[in-house]
C-alpha cells in the first residue's frame, strides 16, 4: 500500500530559452506536466526520473516519483 508519495521537480534556467526572463518558459514547463499528469496520471514518471526539456528542445531538468511504501514485506513478523 502507497502511504506516501514525493514529487520533485527540478528545471534549470540558465540556458536561452529562459532569457530575459525565466518565467514564460518554467511557466510553460508547469502547465505541460500539470496536462500530461491530468491526462496520464502518473503512470508514466514512477519507473525513475524523466527528462524535462525546454521549448528548443534542450534538456533543462527533471520529475521525479518517490512512494513511501507501507510495508511491502508480506512475510510474518518474528
Amino acid at each position: 500500500m502507497i502511504d506516501e508519495l514525493k514529487i520533485t521537480i527540478k528545471i534549470d534556467t540558465i540556458n536561452d530559452a529562459f532569457q530575459p526572463d525565466p518565467r514564460p518558459e518554467v511557466s510553460r514547463i508547469l502547465q505541460y506536466l500539470s496536462h500530461v499528469i491530468l491526462q496520464d496520471g502518473l503512470s508514466d514518471f514512477k519507473f525513475g526520473p524523466h527528462s524535462i526539456r525546454d521549448i528548443n528542445g534542450n534538456r533543462v531538468g527533471e520529475i521525479s516519483l518517490i512512494y513511501d511504501m507501507d510495508d511491502m514485506d508480506d512475510s510474518p513478523e518474528e
